[in-house]
């Protein structure tokens, strides 16, 4: 045992050397990183070719039907990050700094694609297409996708043989290829109204943080989770304990339990319909 402690005190245990990583960027132009859908957290190898496809195709359809005068939004994967970069049209391989305003109002007149573009966005504007692609996707389209979803979900993959279990993760990314190029397309929705509530907003001195402020909560779609976790918050605090399965601290697990308790009165059915009809 002496012998044992002397060696490893001769060769004591050192950590290993960060990881030079290097971020360069995907191509030329300017890219900027999306933090909004999983942070700064890198993705997994297996989805980062699924999403750049489907992002890509998303965006394609969007710029076509609201007119914008881009070809594409560009999502490119670095050390598993992604990165997004608008494409206009005319664009070439390498993009070079634009035009200055009066050329560039010039140019969008006689180029027939932007000539095109600019009667697309007008003809949206007038109709207001996002409010028609939002009726649409609530009263018809969500039901659609649900109950696929729903019927991939009734499949018991452990009652699958192999060669069944390869075409049922075949069916399942298939799937994923066609909804998420649709989540992709169908953004219009909410954010062409989006953009036009930050211009007014920043018209009448308000900016852009305050002004999305004050519609944090007011979105049925972005709250359905909470208000379906409700039960779940509810039992947890009314059983004086903390889930021990989750790995918090001690302070964590205060601070959880804590909020427990105050989602708890925030959902009751007492204060619910107040705040929806806010």
């Amino acid at each position: 045992m002496t012998t044992e402690l002397h060696a490893a005190a001769a060769h004591p245990l050192t950590a290993p050397a960060p990881l030079a990583i290097e971020f360069v960027a995907p191509g030329p132009g300017m890219w900027r990183l999306d933090s909004t859908h999983t942070g700064r957290r890198p993705t997994t190898s297996f989805l980062r070719e699924l999403f750049e496809s489907m992002f890509e195709d998303g965006s394609v359809v969007i710029c076509e039907r609201y007119g914008l005068p881009l070809a594409r939004l560009r999502m490119a994967h670095v050390n598993g990050c992604r990165y997004i970069r608008p494409k206009p049209i005319g664009e070439g391989d390498r993009p070079k700094s634009p035009p200055p305003a009066p050329v560039l109002r010039v140019v969008a007149r006689l180029h027939p694609s932007l000539r095109r573009r600019n009667r697309i966005a007008a003809q949206a504007w007038q109709e207001k297409r996002w409010r028609i692609e939002n009726e649409e996707w609530f009263g018809r389209d969500r039901a659609t996708i649900v109950s696929a979803n729903l019927a991939l979900q009734a499949i018991e993959p452990l009652d699958l043989d192999d060669r069944e279990l390869v075409d049922y993760l075949d069916r399942l990314v298939a799937h994923l290829r066609v909804t998420g190029a649709n989540h992709g397309s169908t953004h219009g929705a909410d954010a062409i109204p989006m953009g036009d509530y930050l211009v007014h907003c920043r018209m009448w001195g308000i900016d852009d943080e305050s002004a999305t402020l004050l519609l944090r909560g007011s979105s049925p779609a972005s709250v359905e989770a909470a208000r379906d976790l409700a039960p779940v918050v509810q039992a947890i605090a009314q059983s004086g304990t903390a889930p021990t399965s989750l790995p918090l601290s001690p302070t964590r697990r205060t601070t959880f339990h804590t909020r427990a308790k105050s989602r708890t009165r925030s959902t009751s059915p007492s204060s619910t319909p107040a705040r929806s009809a806010r």
